[in-house]
């Protein structure tokens, strides 16, 4: 298992067809280039609006941005199109200061020291 999540509340409603939940995520030593899938929303959530991403400060301290990408909307969510990438800046002091792209974290899959992270979902809930 490459991402374990638990839920920490909900899916509350909100407003009609508008729901929201809170997860708390964390990796294992088996990052998954492309993303991990966040099996647990399939469960509580037929649609997925949008997903926030509250990282940490070893997630920033060590130049790691996370990414949710989720379904277009109207795609029902199953147990694989909702993920998380995880992208670093590997060395910008080696550009001598030239823009570089982002690169997807591939470094032997281990981001386990990174500590746990918070999301929080909205969609509409099962």
């Amino acid at each position: 298992m490459a991402i374990t999540m638990t839920k920490v509340s909900g899916p509350s409603t909100l407003c009609p067809k508008v729901s929201m939940a809170v997860y708390n995520c964390a990796w294992d030593t088996d990052y998954t280039t492309g993303g991990d899938n966040l099996t647990s929303i399939a469960t509580d959530f037929d649609y997925v609006y949008s997903i926030n991403v509250g990282g940490n400060d070893t997630l920033a301290d060590n130049g790691y941005i996370v990414q949710a990408i989720q379904p277009a909307p109207g795609t029902a969510v199953t147990t694989s199109n909702v993920k998380l990438t995880v992208h670093w800046d590997q060395d910008p002091a080696d550009t001598g200061g030239a823009n570089i792209p982002m690169t997807e974290f591939t470094d032997d899959g281990d981001l386990s020291a990174i500590g746990q992270l918070t999301i929080v979902v909205f969609g509409q809930g099962k």
